[in-house]
């Protein structure tokens, strides 16, 4: 059998409260996103740092993800702040949005930079084989730094992050508005004290019922039922002592006379 919760008030306001919510701006889904877009940043800065820090692999993995986090974590909570500076809720300040987006831009610019300087690395320096149509092969150069080619794709790769924090920073602004964030906490708050409420409002009902004289009716009533009692075992013995008598009797005048009512000796009095 399933089991019915009685008291669920607080729990259906809570689901009620953001049923309107896009599956996008749950808490769930901005943290899956905020790591999809990390490693798409991460997956780009990767060949620079690797590039670069080339006498220590670890150190081009951990700046890389590093990166990758902090290009992606500070827009998020850049839109938050704003949302509280926006209310002038929870001592948010003006200095706080300009030095995070600093940071951002200081970040964002270093590495675009380095990018920049180190597309060399990445478009010249291979080459490959390609065979004609005769069978014969060739080596063939990759792309020159200057090219069109790889100018386009270094831009490409460099302002990916942008757009990746430009992706968080309205995530953080849609899904974070502290005076609706309240009132669904407030509105659950609200829910409980009904509850609450409720229970002590039933507690109250059963202690102004009149108890004296709900006690006292049923102890009249029992005493009623135990004198009933009393009195059916009283004919019973009555009836069960003439059945008795008449048996010792030998004048029939006498035996009827016990007799004159029918005595059941099989009665239960207490049944």
């Amino acid at each position: 059998m399933k089991k019915v919760k009685l008291y669920a008030r607080p729990k259906d306001v809570a689901a009620l409260s953001t049923a309107d919510q896009n599956w996008w701006l749950t808490d769930g889904a901005i943290a899956l996103l905020v790591i999809l877009l990390s490693s798409l940043d991460a997956v780009t800065l990767f060949s620079v740092f690797d590039a670069v820090c080339y006498n220590s692999q670890a150190i081009g993995i951990v700046l890389t993800i590093g990166c990758a986090i902090t290009l992606n974590f500070l827009p998020l909570v850049e839109g938050r702040l704003y949302q509280c500076y926006r209310y002038k809720l929870n001592g948010v300040k003006r200095w706080m949005l300009i030095a995070l987006a600093l940071v951002f831009v200081i970040l964002f610019a270093a590495t675009f930079g380095l990018r920049w300087t180190t597309r060399a690395l990445t478009f010249t320096g291979a080459e490959s084989t390609m065979s004609d149509a005769t069978g014969q092969s060739a080596a063939v150069s990759s792309t020159d730094e200057d090219s069109d080619e790889a100018v386009a794709m270094t831009v490409l790769l460099g302002i990916m992050p942008c757009v990746t924090s430009i992706i968080n920073l309205a995530l953080g602004y849609l899904t974070d508005d502290p005076v609706k964030r309240k009132l669904r906490k407030l509105t659950v708050v609200k829910a409980k004290l009904e509850q609450r409420l409720a229970l002590l409002k039933g507690a109250e009902h059963e202690l102004d019922r009149d108890w004296e004289a709900i006690l006292r009716s049923n102890d009249d009533a029992d005493l009623m039922a135990v004198l009933t009692l009393n009195d059916a075992v009283t004919e019973h013995k009555k009836g069960l002592a003439r059945y008795l008598l008449a048996q010792k009797l030998k004048e029939p005048d006498d035996i009827s006379l016990c007799l004159e009512e029918p005595i059941d000796v099989n009665r239960e009095v207490f049944a």
